[in-house]
């Protein structure tokens, strides 16, 4: 058993903490999420492309860059996405929790974007 551990210990420290450096500064981060295919030999979790979660983790990782258009533009996305589901399941009861829960996220994210548009009317 000790030297399982000692082996899980050394792989860590060789190759584990190597792995955390390509998301040492902010735009690679952006560019992984933009450019990369899901990889599970790789980086992999965070959705595919044009996945809600991978669309909400551009928009919000562009934002906090203070790339504004790249971040609107994934918040519509975004927006488009929750409309679309709220509509396609409006007539269905057994949605009714999860359309409010949409409708809650969806107002989150109108909400961003009206602040971005108005603290940045630059964009």
């Amino acid at each position: 058993m000790t030297k399982a551990i000692s082996d899980c210990k050394t792989q860590i420290e060789q190759n584990g903490f190597g792995w955390y450096e390509q998301f040492e500064n902010k735009e690679n981060v952006l560019r992984i999420l933009l450019e990369d295919e899901m990889d599970m030999d790789g980086t992999w979790g965070f959705g595919n492309k044009d996945s809600y979660s991978r669309n909400r983790l551009i928009a919000f990782t562009a934002s906090e860059m203070r790339e504004y258009r790249i971040g609107l533009e994934y918040l519509q996305k975004i927006k488009s996405f929750l409309n679309e589901k709220i509509d396609s399941r409006k007539n269905d009861r057994h949605w009714k929790e999860y359309i409010e829960w949409d409708t809650k996220r969806l107002k989150t994210i109108q909400n961003t974007i009206d602040k971005i548009k108005t603290t940045h009317n630059n964009v």
